[in-house]
């Protein structure tokens, strides 16, 4: 039970790590479009 555990807590964590720089890259691009 312990390893199912670890598998999801570290696959949460990579989703979300994938989930906030996908975030920052679409807010930086829409900022640089509204700049021009």
């Amino acid at each position: 039970m312990y390893v199912y555990l670890y598998i999801y807590i570290h696959i949460y964590l990579y989703v979300c790590t994938y989930v906030r720089m996908y975030v920052r890259m679409y807010t930086y691009e829409l900022f640089t479009c509204l700049n021009f």
